[in-house]
């Protein structure tokens, strides 16, 4: 809207409103300012003035300390004098007594250097003078004023430097008279200067404050501090000018403010003539000392002055803003429905005004997507028609809360049912508009499709609770079903059943065929499961390939075998995966609640541990807990704690079997057996910790030090002049896996010194199956360092010519089991027979192990077999016995011929 001068009435009003404000804010500023500067004013004279009363205070305190020195000075050369006159006067002059009454008169004044009586001629005849080797002082000035003036009294000369040490010090005089009163010469003194500076430095003069003597000249006689150079001015006439204006004046005391000449620092002083004397005594109080607090305070008040602009300029910023804002709202007014509306049909979710019946009133092409009408068609319902019945109830509760004033606007998830019956998750926020009477006229309602993000959520709560790659309840859900299910137990008075699954020889499938048949694998397995449970039991995959089946509301231990023995059975029928026939079987362990525990941790432990037993036991075997398996669990536990502590300890011991050439006699070889020394329970042999140490890792260490101490041993019993043989140490698998082989036997073989070509390694037949071409570089590699290798327990495991032909070992060991039974069983003596023929067509040694009697004996001589070790020979025995057993049989055994 234009007036007649064409410019805009809001656009003046604006104007005018700026200039108010600033001019108030100017005016109020000013105001602040002129206080301020008063008050600062103001405190600056309360300042001044209260240094120069500081001053006049200091310098009162100087004037009666240095006063009093001076007149105790005074006083001790009056004496002298009326001493020396009183022995002129007696015609006698005693020089020790003398010296000995001014040496007292001298100590009993701290304050003077020296005390001593020069005579007519100025020549010093008595007393103890403060610079040694002058004997005149003639030529002093205050001499000449004693000699020629007989009433000259004490008269004060300027400062003297000692020679000796460079020492200031005052010389003050009185004159000595003849008896007929001619001048018969000075008693004299040599005030220190340093007592002066140190009765200036007990005043308090801030960091910048001096003192000053002076004399009636005004030459500066001392000076605190001295580290501002007072010490090049003593004795030269530093007058500032308004002092010798108040001086020449006749004022005996005064103040005055200067910058001193010395240093150009401005100061407060505070001067006193000391009584009758011809000294001066100034006090000086820097301003910037005293002037310190006043100039924080005008600081703090020009911050306080500019907080205090800034306050009001944003203030009247604020005031100027909101008034403009209220004017810009009544000219915006006229827009804003249409606005409004254009925001409503635009905006990018759904939008609706709602009748308090329910109605859509008003939607937005957004809300007619989501919900799959119409516009026409929309306004015809009521949300309540489309809305889901599971969520109509909430949805009613929050519109009355809104139509009762409880809450402003609400947020909710819910269903709505589309128009093609399918159902879409939103998230609604509701609010209420009322007139100004606060009758409420309508609702306003926004709609977000929110189906793909529950969708999503959906997903992540079932990864939660479920296995990711066969679907079934993991360990979590597993448990909340099994604390079900026990609950259901207790009230129906039945038992649940809890089953830990384990595949057998899904490793090595896995590692046949590769990862991906093995998931395949592990699907199938919780298929065919699913076909052997109820809807009422539960099926999870705990990890790998262990899965749990919790039974519920089971009658009792016959129902529960023939569950377990219908899933084995089951599962041995063969899988076809990707083209594949895999064979596999199950190890099942049950625990049954209540029967063998009620606490859920302790059951599921059990049902492992079952499931061990079954594994052991041969596997595709199922084994129900028993308390023996709890005892072994606990035993098998306290072994393991042993072990570590064996090896810190140093309880194990190695054994020694001799090994015989078949053909001489001769001890050709010696066998390393471990053995532990078990503090409670004795020596222990290898099959009641071994296994222990295989499963914790263990073996390892344990096999370095086998590895350290038989080669130890070997070189042992080379040196006490025991025929060379090779020492046979047996190698784990987990030596392979876990540990460096390699370097385990370098470092026990350069520990000990031991030649290459006298140590055997034993391997099983498991170790050379396993990652062939890792295990075939690593037996390469030991070979080529001229060690001896064997194959451990031949004809017992995984046997293939293959290897025998890839690895470059050098002796086969026939397993015990086919050596102790072949006289009596023909398939053990054929399957004997079988292995030396071979390894003679290989260029193999054999070595059989078992041999307990003569028979045995017999029969691998008819058949060649090389060596042999067993308790025919000898036990295993200690490294002493040992080697007897090997002195005591140098000569060839008596073989059967």
């Amino acid at each position: 809207m234009l007036d007649r001068t064409g410019l805009s009435v809001s656009s003046i009003s604006s104007q005018s409103l700026r200039w108010r404000l600033s001019l108030g804010v100017i005016l109020v500023n000013l105001f602040v300012l002129f206080l301020a500067a008063s008050s600062l004013r103001q405190s600056w004279h309360q300042y001044q003035d209260r240094a120069e009363t500081t001053a006049k205070n200091l310098s009162r305190v100087l004037e009666g300390e240095i006063g009093g020195d001076i007149e105790k000075i005074d006083i001790t050369l009056l004496a002298a004098g009326d001493e020396v006159m009183r022995q002129f006067s007696s015609g006698k002059v005693g020089q020790k007594e003398l010296n000995d009454f001014l040496l007292r008169q001298q100590s009993l004044l701290r304050e003077i250097d020296s005390l001593c009586v020069a005579d007519e001629r100025g020549s010093v005849a008595y007393g103890n003078p403060a610079t040694p080797g002058i004997a005149n002082v003639a030529e002093r000035k205050f001499f000449a004023s004693q000699r020629d003036n007989a009433n000259a009294g004490l008269v004060i000369d300027r400062p003297v430097q000692t020679r000796s040490d460079n020492r200031w010090s005052l010389p003050m005089s009185r004159r000595i008279n003849h008896p007929d009163g001619s001048f018969a010469g000075v008693v004299y003194v040599n005030l220190s200067l340093d007592h002066l500076v140190k009765t200036f430095s007990k005043l308090d003069l801030g960091s910048k404050g001096v003192a000053n003597l002076r004399d009636l000249d005004l030459n500066i006689l001392a000076r605190y501090p001295e580290r501002l150079g007072a010490a090049s001015a003593i004795g030269k006439p530093t007058i500032s000018l308004p002092l010798k204006q108040l001086i020449d004046a006749g004022q005996t005391a005064g103040t005055y403010r200067v910058a001193a000449v010395l240093d150009n620092v401005e100061r407060a002083y505070s001067y006193r003539k000391i009584g009758d004397y011809p000294l001066y005594v100034t006090v000086g109080l820097a301003s910037e000392d005293y002037l310190a607090d006043w100039r924080t305070s005008l600081v703090k008040e020009a911050a306080w002055g500019i907080l205090f602009f800034v306050a009001t300029l944003l203030t009247s910023l604020l005031i100027y803003r909101a008034l403009m804002r209220q004017q810009n709202a009544y000219e915006s007014l006229y827009n804003s429905e249409e606005r409004f509306l254009d925001a409503f049909e635009n905006a990018p979710i759904g939008m609706a005004i709602v009748a308090l019946d329910g109605t859509f009133s008003k939607v937005n092409q957004a809300l007619c997507q989501i919900l799959g009408y119409e516009r026409a068609e929309l306004k015809k319902l009521r949300f309540q028609d489309i809305t889901h019945p599971d969520d109509l109830d909430a949805d009613l509760a929050n519109i009355k809360r809104l139509l009762d004033g409880e809450i402003g606007a609400f947020q909710m998830e819910k269903r709505y049912i589309r128009s093609d019956d399918q159902i879409v998750w939103v998230q609604v926020t509701g609010s209420i508009v009322r007139d100004a009477k606060n009758t409420p006229l309508h609702f306003l309602a926004q709609v977000e499709n929110i189906t793909d993000r529950k969708k999503v959520e959906a997903q992540i709560e079932f990864l939660a609770y479920h296995d990711a790659l066969t679907k079934l309840p993991n360990r979590l859900l597993a448990r909340d079903h099994l604390e079900m299910a026990i609950a259901y137990t207790e009230r129906a008075g039945t038992k649940t059943a809890v089953l830990f699954l384990d595949l057998d020889n899904f490793k090595t499938i896995n590692d046949s065929f590769g990862h991906a048949i093995g998931d395949e694998l592990l699907i199938a397995v919780a298929e065919r499961l699913r076909e052997c449970t109820h809807e009422t039991d539960t099926i999870s995959r705990q990890g790998g390939d262990e899965f749990l089946i919790v039974l519920s509301d089971v009658p009792d231990a016959e129902a529960i075998t023939l569950f377990a023995e219908k899933i084995l059975e089951r599962l041995e029928e063969t899988f076809i995966i990707g083209g594949n026939e895999i064979a596999t079987s199950l190890s099942v362990g049950i625990a049954v609640y209540p029967d063998d525990s009620k606490d859920i941790d302790t059951l599921l432990k059990f049902a492992d541990r079952a499931m061990y037993h079954a594994k052991g036991a041969g596997r595709n075997a199922f084994r129900f807990y028993t308390e023996q398996m709890n005892v072994d669990a606990v035993a098998h536990q306290h072994i393991r704690v042993g072990l570590r502590r064996a090896l810190e300890h140093g309880e194990l011991a190695l054994h020694y079997q001799p090994q015989i050439s078949l053909s001489s006699g001769a001890v050709i070889g010696a066998e390393a057996l471990i053995r532990w020394n078990h503090p409670e329970l004795g020596l222990l042999l290898p099959a009641t910790f071994l296994p222990t140490a295989e499963e914790s890792g263990l073996i390892v260490p344990m096999g370095d030090w086998v590895l350290q101490e038989a080669c130890r041993q070997a070189v042992e019993w080379l040196e006490a002049g025991l025929p060379e043989f090779v020492m046979a140490v047996n190698i784990s698998a987990m030596q392979f896996t876990r540990g460096d082989l390699e370097q385990s036997v370098l470092r026990a073989l350069a520990d000990s010194g031991l030649p290459p070509a006298l140590l055997e390694l034993e391997l099983t037949e498991s170790i050379l199956i396993q990652d062939t071409e890792k295990v075939l570089e690593t037996v390469q590699r030991l070979k080529s360092h001229g060690l001896m290798l064997s194959i451990d327990d031949f004809g017992t495991g995984y046997s293939s010519l293959s290897y025998l032909k890839r690895f470059n070992v050098d002796k086969l060991k026939i397993d015990r089991s086919f050596i102790c039974d072949m006289i009596n069983n023909p398939n053990d003596a054929t399957i004997v027979r079988a292995i030396i023929q071979m390894a003679r067509n290989l260029n193999l040694k054999t070595i059989a192990e078992g041999v307990e009697d003569e028979h045995l004996l017999s029969f691998l001589r008819l058949q060649y077999c090389d060596e042999g070790q067993g308790y025919y020979f000898s036990r295993p025995l200690p490294a002493d016995e040992f080697a007897r057993y090997v002195a005591n049989n140098t000569q060839q055994l008596k073989l059967i011929p």
